[in-house]
């Protein structure tokens, strides 16, 4: 989903327009066994990355990598 927001964006400068891309899906989330929201509520770890959590310096964190995708400018 997010990869269509910059589909195009190489249009909006000339210095890009002759350059295929790629684009990284990277999301973070608290490594903690029990995770709660801003209201207390227990997030289930199915919903780990779906940005409920509060994330805090110091804490370790899990990453969500899936590849990289190739954008094409023409």
């Amino acid at each position: 989903e997010e990869k269509s927001d910059w589909l195009g964006f190489a249009g909006t400068n000339p210095k890009l327009q002759k350059f295929d891309g790629y684009f990284a899906a990277v999301s973070i989330a608290s490594s903690a066994p029990v995770l709660r929201d801003e209201q207390g509520n227990i997030i289930p770890p199915s919903e780990r990355f779906a940005g409920q959590a509060p994330l805090y310096r110091g804490d370790s964190f899990c990453v969500k990598f899936e590849g990289l995708q190739r954008i094409h400018v023409a």
